[in-house]
């Protein structure tokens, strides 16, 4: 194998941040001193259908653009296998090197993805051997992993100009991310994430100290703020002194709201009133600790300490990637599945779909008969749900609910075991343990590893094989390193998941606001379109709500507006989704629901409003309340608001009419 043309390849990628320049550099290391050999990369154009050459060698290809049709390479991509082919007289294969007898096509894969094509022609008949096509085969491995990487740092800053007006942790998190995922000198990264701390966050001092190897000792490896003297840094870290060193010696983060009050903080900035030194670690690797000190007390709250947790966590991920990459550099062992780990983070936004990709990842590229990822429902019990599963079936409605249902009743299995002793439990020979409950009787031997961050535990990683003793040491810890990933990740989503929601919450009545309404409409909208059904809202307007302001202030207002948001959205089917639209009105989304279903259930709504006051005046109100259904109403949110706005103005007009002895 020519593991120096391979290294030469991976140093040559990373110089370069374009996809052509990278696709250059491959074509020119394969035809290298070759004289009777060209090359040519040719990539998928999704929009057009269409694979455009983008690099050559030694002579251009037969066709630079080529539609989607049945030819010979189009096959080739379609079916995702390297191929062969005798020329000149090959169907549907147009010849670039004219003296060319033959041509090997490999496609440029990246997981499930297909990028392009790697062509190479001879002139001499005897070329292709099966260690040349394994050459080419990982040229082309190599192009698709560095595609892959580009494609995802180009998602990554499209998600960044998305999320830009999010508060600023998360924007650090994300700006952070994409520093540390992308950037490939280690110095500079450390600056780059001391910097994005420290003019982020405002903080008065930020200090990363760091191991250059995971049995090297700590230095300081970046600092912004006040300069730290090389003898305190002396006994910080030689001597273990302050919080810093508390941290470096336990591996937990150490915190201090007034250091005068800390018998354990070491006097370096008279200044200094508050500090947090957070450990950089990963798995058992203590990399090293991150630093930040403030000038004023109580400087750090609860979600302070989070927020660095995860972002030292990203970059010991980052760091052990680093490592990682350092060995596969040095003998090319390939570990697939913790580089789709790490593409997979920026790609996926949702925990259960990057479980998903991580199970059947894990199943193709490995030996394992079955992977699956519990989520933790009740961690004393061990009772855990399911949440991917590498099977073909767990698309099926109810599948997984089946299987959740039988590990419930076995007690929770060694997935429950795992669970409730927070360790990795292995079981080379099922038969022989009796917390094992058979979800699959092919299965033979089962490797269940916690996912955790920190004290948090989030979910089990499980695979299971048809061999007894199919796990190695090597496996487990292969597992073990993904769980972690997965633990990084799942507090990170979660993290995200809960800023999103906090912004589309009315911040009075707890209801989900206006902006949150769109997107669910059109998700109905969506779910209407692809399964023919239809749903319905309503627009309610509270009668006269002007006068509780008027007449006994805007505080007693609120509570009665808090009341009735309260019992309105109660009174809804559990599958409804309410919202506060403005002021006193409200929409509620009703699924699957028609016109006479939405009738009843507002009339009901009505004769119990007529018999409940509100607030401590004790106020009685009434509602109006217009409808709307789809599709019979409209098929788009606006038209929909429109219609049940205009029938709640008109229910509006008759209680008026009514009213006034009309």
């Amino acid at each position: 194998m020519r593991e120096a043309e391979l290294l030469e390849l991976i140093n040559r990628i990373e110089k370069v941040r374009s996809i052509p320049y990278a696709c250059q550099e491959a074509v020119d290391i394969l035809t290298a001193s070759k004289d009777h050999v060209a090359a040519s990369v040719h990539l998928l154009d999704a929009r057009c259908d269409r694979l455009d050459a983008v690099a050559y060698s030694k002579h251009p290809p037969g066709s630079f653009r080529l539609p989607k049709s049945g030819s010979f390479l189009w096959r080739t991509l379609d079916k995702g296998v390297v191929r062969t082919v005798e020329l000149p007289c090959a169907r549907g294969y147009e010849q670039g090197m004219p003296q060319a007898l033959r041509a090997l096509v490999v496609p440029i894969l990246s997981g499930k993805t297909r990028w392009g094509l790697l062509v190479v022609e001879s002139s001499n008949p005897g070329d292709f051997s099966e260690e040349d096509a394994l050459f080419c085969r990982l040229i082309a491995s190599i192009l698709g992993t560095a595609i892959n990487q580009r494609k995802m740092e180009e998602r990554l800053s499209a998600n960044l100009k998305t999320l830009s007006e999010r508060n600023r942790q998360n924007k650090l998190l994300l700006d952070v991310s994409l520093e540390l995922f992308s950037c490939k000198d280690r110095d500079k990264l450390f600056e780059n994430f001391v910097r994005s701390i420290y003019t982020n966050l405002g903080y008065d001092k930020v200090y990363l100290f760091l191991r250059d190897e995971p049995s090297s000792p700590v230095s300081l490896a970046a600092c912004r703020g006040k300069a730290v003297s090389a003898e305190v840094i002396d006994e910080l870290l030689g001597e273990e002194k302050g919080l810093t060193g508390r941290a470096l010696r336990t591996g937990m983060p150490a915190l201090s709201n007034d250091v005068t009050q800390d018998p354990d903080y070491f006097l370096d900035d008279k200044q200094t009133r508050s500090e947090m030194a957070v450990p950089v670690k990963y798995g058992e690797t203590l990399w090293g600790v991150l630093v930040i000190d403030e000038y004023h007390k109580d400087a750090f709250r609860k979600e302070d300490l989070q927020v660095a947790s995860i972002l030292c966590s990203h970059l010991a991920v980052v760091l052990d990637n680093i490592e990682y990459f350092r060995r596969l550099e040095r003998g090319l062992e390939l570990r697939e599945a913790l580089h789709e780990i790490v593409t997979t983070a920026a790609s996926e936004t949702d925990m259960v779909s990057l479980c998903s990709r991580v199970a059947l990842y894990l199943r193709e590229k490995t030996k394992y008969s079955l992977v699956e990822i519990a989520a933790v429902v009740d961690e004393r019990k061990g009772w855990t749900r399911i949440i991917a599963s590498s099977r073909p079936e767990a698309v099926k409605p109810g599948f997984l609910d089946d299987r959740n249902k039988m590990l419930r009743q076995g007690g929770g299995g060694l997935v429950g075991q795992a669970v409730r002793t927070r360790s990795i439990v292995y079981a080379p020979d099922v038969s022989r343990s009796e917390q094992y409950v058979c979800l699959d009787e092919r299965t033979l031997s089962e490797v269940d590893v916690p996912i955790l961050f920190g004290e948090r535990l989030f979910g089990v990683l499980c695979a299971e094989s048809h061999r007894t003793g199919a796990f190695s040491e090597e496996d487990i810890k292969c597992l073990t390193i993904l769980a972690r990933h997965l633990g990084v990740l799942w507090a990170h989503l979660e993290l995200l998941d809960q800023t999103m929601a906090k912004s589309l919450k009315d911040e009075l009545t707890g209801l989900w606001n206006r902006r949150f309404l769109y997107e669910k409409l059109n998700e109905e909208l969506d779910r209407t379109r692809r399964y023919k059904t239809g749903f319905s809202i309503v627009m309610i307007d509270l009668a006269d709500f002007k006068d509780v302001n008027d007449k006994y202030g805007h505080p007693e207002g609120d509570r009665v507006l808090v009341e009735i948001s309260d019992y309105l959205s109660r009174s809804m089917r559990e599958s409804d989704s309410f919202f506060r639209y403005g002021g006193d009105e409200f929409i509620a989304l009703l699924p699957e629901a028609g016109n006479a279903e939405v009738m009843t259930i507002m009339e009901r709504i009505e004769k119990e409003m007529a018999c409940k006051t509100w607030g401590e005046k004790k106020v009685s109100i009434s509602a109006d309340f217009g409808t709307a259904s789809c599709p019979c109403d409209g098929t788009d949110a606006e038209s929909l608001i429109r219609v049940a706005d205009l029938r709640l103005y008109e229910a509006k007009r008759k209680r008026k009419f009514y009213k006034n002895g009309g």
